[in-house]
């Protein structure tokens, strides 16, 4: 629609379906904006249930027992996430975008069966966020999908490997003031040559040490010069040393012998 994105203390849900020679594909990540740390503890754990998903979808594995453990962990870890849980995890894909008989959810008792493909999704509605400094920001979603491959005895195959992490998904926005505060504590950077004369004429120096450490960079340029002298040295013998083998100065010289001649 033509409404502008919200920014601050929110989430944006971004979904991309694609046919390809009548097959289909489908991926949804979550952007989260300036999140607070209990939207990020809330979408590590949506990554988590996902993993559950991938990890449980198997050859002749029923399709009911997937969403049923998925459930199990959510009741478990975070109970009061369980009634915003999306009640469908995902479809079978392929000519039809959504294979509505072939879904992970309570009542489906069909078995995955192996080189099936999914779009598996797993999201929280209605999340509370109380660090939002507005109405739109202080309740939000998350949200996330992927297109798999169903294996045998393994994980689920991914199809599509776009990075979900939240070091990847999250947005930070500075306001001015932040800004302001950052540039503030930016460290004075002095110039190389500027600290090198401050620190030759600092008074809180010992000149013995100076004229000390001095000698010891004359005697490290001094070995540095030699070794390159030396191995140049190496070299130029090396190519006098050399010589070229000419068995006949000039053409005249060579055998008149026929077959010689057809050489040339």
């Amino acid at each position: 629609d033509k409404n502008s994105l919200h920014f601050g203390g929110s989430s944006i849900i971004c979904a991309f379906g694609i046919r390809y020679k009548s097959y289909c594909s489908n991926v949804v990540r979550t952007l989260l904006v300036n999140p607070s740390e209990e939207m990020k503890k809330s979408y590590q754990f949506l990554l988590d249930c996902e993993e559950v998903i991938l990890r449980e979808l198997k050859h002749d594995v029923p399709l009911c027992d997937v969403y049923k453990l998925v459930r199990e962990k959510v009741a478990k870890e975070r109970p009061e996430l369980l009634s915003k849980m999306t009640t469908n995890l995902g479809t079978a894909l392929g000519i039809e975008f959504r294979e509505s008989t072939i879904a992970i959810t309570s009542k489906c008792t069909a078995q995955a069966k192996k080189g099936m493909t999914f779009q598996v999704s797993i999201g929280f509605t209605g999340l509370e966020n109380p660090d939002g400094k507005d109405e739109q920001s202080k309740v939000y979603a998350l949200f996330i999908g992927d297109t798999i491959v169903v294996n045998e005895h393994e994980s689920c195959t991914i199809y599509t490997s776009s990075k979900k992490d939240i070091s990847h998904i999250a947005i930070i926005l500075k306001d001015d003031d932040t800004q302001e505060d950052d540039a503030d504590d930016t460290p004075v950077i002095v110039p190389r040559r500027a600290a090198a004369e401050k620190a030759r004429t600092d008074p809180s120096v010992p000149e013995e040490s100076r004229q000390e450490y001095q000698k010891g960079l004359l005697r490290k340029l001094n070995e540095r010069a030699e070794v390159r002298l030396t191995s140049q040295g190496d070299k130029v013998s090396a190519e006098k040393a050399r010589k070229i083998n000419n068995s006949y100065k000039s053409e005249g010289q060579l055998p008149q012998d026929p077959d010689i001649q057809d050489l040339k």
